[in-house]
């Protein structure tokens, strides 16, 4: 049976290539429909772009990094810092692997060896690091040729014997809906909140917001669809600013003034650039602000500018109030006393039974109105709880024999 030589194949020219190819395979390699690309290009990913569990570690997480080196490009060094980023992802990994297109070496390989048995000795997630050539070698399996006409198409021509890949089957299942596990960015699977949108808005109206919760009570979620809604407002401009992304915020004024269609990176610009118009500046996870920069004095120029331009409004979103976040706020006016300050709680129970239904995955199997009770009493209609607790639910309706109740506590004993 024909495959293709490991040599053959050019590595891919982008990085989303690279990301697509390694979870096409991964997806297939552990035999988990479910598996995930994790955020988008640009975020912090806590050094993982792939996530899923594999049939082999029983409800464990695994995860994958996809790092696209030019030869002899990675390193000790590289890899254990990509380990310390995933040592943060939650829930906590099994198992991890750096796919690269470098190639195979030999030292790499034992430096490898050595991190993944001090790890193991210490009882944390194994290590692994997979080449290009190994990558190669699976698309070329016989098993894998419907993945390998996929990626390289243009190829197909030279491999004419290749025999048609397997027939899907027709009866799968359709995906499981409760997949969402950082903020939700798509309007379709964004359920719920619908007052408290209205709330803010009306707020907007008046003056500037501060909204403020606990750890994955939807705060993010909330400020993107809020985000979609002033963007439908005919004049109305939105620069949206996520903290967690950027390590400091010294380009947070270039990057609002250029969002604004204006030039520099001072205040004065941006207050040029604003002047006279209607814009909305949200700053997401408000609470990394200070060490990434923006202290008490990027705060009055706020206050400042929204003083001055009464058509500019700002909207944080944190765990804690602003004045806990800048607890020592110097003379004069306290420069956050122009935030009101809105709570963010969880859903309502009407909210929670609506993403129970799932409205985005229709066709998906539902659960009936005891197990909708459960749910909610479970998770206390927490966005977050609510959502995993639904995922290990639905997982069951398909395999009785999968234990929801003991994945589900693991997720929320890595919650905290």
């Amino acid at each position: 049976m024909p495959t293709v030589p490991q040599s053959e194949l050019p590595k891919p020219e982008s990085w989303n290539e690279f990301e697509d190819i390694v979870a096409d395979l991964y997806t297939r390699t552990w035999d988990d429909p479910q598996t995930q690309r994790y955020g988008r290009s640009g975020q912090e990913q806590q050094g993982v772009d792939i996530y899923g569990r594999p049939a082999h570690l029983q409800g464990r997480y695994a995860g994958v990094q996809c790092k696209r080196y030019d030869e002899g490009r990675l390193t000790r060094k590289k890899i254990e810092a990509e380990i310390a980023k995933a040592e943060r992802f939650s829930p906590p990994l099994a198992e991890y692997t750096i796919a690269t297109t470098d190639r195979r070496d030999s030292k790499l390989q034992q430096i490898v060896r050595q991190i993944d048995e001090e790890r193991l000795a210490a009882g944390k997630f194994s290590v692994h690091v997979i080449f290009w050539e190994d990558l190669c070698g699976q698309l070329s399996h016989p098993a894998n040729n419907d993945l390998l006409l996929k990626h390289y198409a243009d190829w197909a021509h030279r491999f004419k014997d290749l025999p048609a890949p397997p027939p899907s089957c027709p009866s799968a299942p359709p995906p499981n809906p409760f997949t969402d596990v950082v903020a939700i960015r798509d309007p379709a699977r964004f359920v719920g909140r619908e007052r408290m949108l209205e709330r803010l808005l009306r707020m907007l109206a008046g003056g500037s917001v501060a909204l403020v919760g606990e750890r994955k009570i939807g705060k993010s979620s909330l400020l993107h669809c809020l985000a979609d809604r002033l963007r439908q407002e005919p004049g109305q401009a939105v620069v949206f600013w996520d903290f967690y992304d950027f390590e400091d915020a010294r380009g947070l004024l270039a990057e609002a003034i250029r969002q604004l269609g204006g030039d520099g990176k001072t205040r004065e610009d941006l207050k040029r650039a604003v002047h006279g118009r209607r814009a909305v500046l949200l700053l997401d996870e408000f609470d990394l602000a200070p060490e990434r920069g923006f202290d008490l004095d990027h705060l009055r120029g706020c206050r400042a500018l929204c003083q001055a331009e009464r058509g500019l409004r700002l909207v944080t979103a944190s765990r804690d109030l602003p004045k806990d976040i800048f607890p020592d706020p110097g003379k004069g006016s306290w420069p956050y006393d122009f935030l009101s300050v809105q709570r963010l709680g969880p859903f309502t129970e009407d909210e929670a039974r609506r993403l129970l239904a799932h409205p985005w995955v229709p066709d998906a199997l539902h659960f009936d109105t005891p197990t909708c009770d459960e749910l909610l009493a479970l998770s206390a209609c927490h966005p977050y709880r609510l959502q995993r607790a639904a995922h290990h639910r639905h997982e069951a309706l398909h395999n009785p024999a999968y234990d929801w109740r003991a994945c589900y506590d693991l997720d929320m004993e890595a919650l905290g």
